[in-house]
């Protein structure tokens, strides 16, 4: 059963359009798709490392050791943490 569009086109019938297979076209969308990800990922890692620079390597050996060692004094050990755990129930009233 074949109508005319509007314009005067022929309409293709349900069983003709079934019959032509377009395996191709799934095929490169889903390629093309795939790629366009791994792309985009790659610009935005890109961008991220132009502009942020390296940050860990701003940091000389000797600064980071320093760094870690202020922290290890300023850390709270395991009896002092529980002492302030339960101080808060002492302060509420």
């Amino acid at each position: 059963m074949e109508t005319s569009a509007p314009d005067g086109l022929p309409l293709m019938g349900e069983e003709e359009c079934l019959k032509e297979r377009k395996w191709w076209c799934f095929l490169l969308s889903s390629i093309f798709t795939f790629l366009m990800g791994i792309l985009s990922v790659v610009i935005v890692r890109l961008i991220q490392s132009y502009l942020c620079g390296k940050m860990t390597d701003e940091y000389s050996q000797a600064e980071i050791k320093k760094l870690q060692e202020e922290a290890k004094k300023t850390s709270i050990t395991g009896s002092e943490s529980r002492r302030r755990g339960w101080s808060w129930i002492y302060v509420r009233g």
